[in-house]
């Protein structure tokens, strides 16, 4: 990360979010209450889609803008350079509070984390079967077996398979079945 000038004359926000489309219906309702609540107790809110991120974190950078807390809405953390993530990253190293940490956030979209971090602390999560792609078939049958294998383990509703670092609707499958045989190749056509 470069260096961040710091210019209290620049233009600061008190609360930031971003969000790749504003226009999407799924999330006029809760963007609408979340301006007028901050006009309701004066202070500055900036929306930051697409079209402006890079700018956006180039005007962090330099000075021009400020964050005092940062609503990250749409960052795809395991993503490589993704703007987003680069934008929250920078709000953080320039002074400002994401309201999730970019670090705890790259940490909770890889689902093994996630789900580790939510067992840890006594949260229940679904039955799930977590694997990374390109694995052999070799060892996706250790995996299987393995987690079929565990103590106290029911096969009632099936297992979600997850990849890793899916997303959304796109990284869950539900599987039915509890034959390996029939199981191994339903996670290689998932992953």
């Amino acid at each position: 990360m470069d260096e961040c000038i710091v210019n209290y004359a620049s233009e600061h926000y008190d609360l930031t979010m971003s969000l790749k489309d504003p226009l999407h219906p799924s999330f006029s309702v809760f963007l609408e209450s979340l301006k007028r609540e901050c006009t309701k107790r004066g202070l500055r809110f900036l929306l930051v889609h697409e079209a402006m991120v890079a700018e956006t974190i180039e005007k962090i950078r330099i000075g021009k803008l400020s964050s005092g807390f940062h609503l990250d809405f749409f960052s795809l953390w395991h993503e490589a350079n993704e703007p987003f993530a680069k934008l929250a990253q920078t709000i953080q190293d320039c002074g400002g509070k994401p309201i999730n940490s970019p670090h705890r956030s790259r940490l909770f979209t890889d689902k093994a984390a996630s789900h580790s971090e939510l067992t840890k602390n006594n949260l229940g999560v679904p039955r799930s079967l977590i694997m990374r792609q390109g694995l052999t078939e070799k060892t996706i049958r250790q995996m299987i077996v393995g987690f079929l294998s565990k103590k106290n383990s029911t096969w009632e509703g099936g297992l979600f398979l997850k990849k890793g670092n899916g997303f959304g609707n796109k990284g869950v499958t539900h599987i039915k079945t509890a034959v390996l045989e029939e199981l191994i190749p339903q996670v290689q056509k998932v992953l």
